[in-house]
């Protein structure tokens, strides 16, 4: 369990189940039941994860969703994968915004969950970090905006000066 961190479960039918007894300290919010009630496929769905900082999903269609989408995903793969995720990389040739994070050797799922843990770790720090230096913070934002948004001259700019900047917070650069 991790402090700042809120957990969310958008899984539908079968697997909800898990949820009943997390283990002790864990609370996760059940949007599941609720997701695409009306019939509309992934209206819900997609409105949640505009809402979401991160999604941590295994290789399913709310994946490619999120990816389509351009928010933040984490997807979870075998060590051997499905052929589109290849069999190395850690970035998704398909979404801009998707990292994914293999298992170290065939069924190693807790491998594969202490190296997310770490990541998601490592994530929460840079934000807690971020939110302390708000003027570092506020560049930051921007020059990934404008990245993302294909204005690479501008967010070159921007990185730069990150770069000079006079931070008393290394992990930050």
């Amino acid at each position: 369990v991790l402090e700042g961190v809120s957990l969310f479960s958008l899984q539908k039918n079968a697997g909800r189940e898990q949820l009943i007894d997390p283990p002790a300290g864990m609370v996760i919010t059940d949007l599941g039941a609720e997701l695409d009630a009306a019939g509309d496929a992934f209206v819900d769905t997609a409105a949640a994860l505009h809402a979401l900082d991160l999604l941590i999903t295994s290789d399913t269609a709310i994946a490619h969703l999120a990816g389509a989408l351009g928010r933040p995903v984490w997807v979870l793969l075998k060590a051997v994968p499905d052929w589109r995720w290849g069999l190395t990389a850690g970035l998704s040739p398909w979404y801009g915004s998707m990292r994914l994070f293999r298992q170290p050797s065939p069924g190693d799922w807790g491998g594969l969950m202490r190296a997310v843990a770490s990541e998601l770790a490592a994530l929460v720090a840079l934000r807690r970090d971020l939110a302390e230096a708000p003027a570092f913070a506020t560049t930051a934002e921007a020059a990934i905006a404008l990245h993302q948004a294909g204005r690479h001259g501008e967010a070159a700019s921007h990185y730069r000066a990150l770069l000079k900047a006079d931070c008393d917070q290394p992990a930050l650069l």
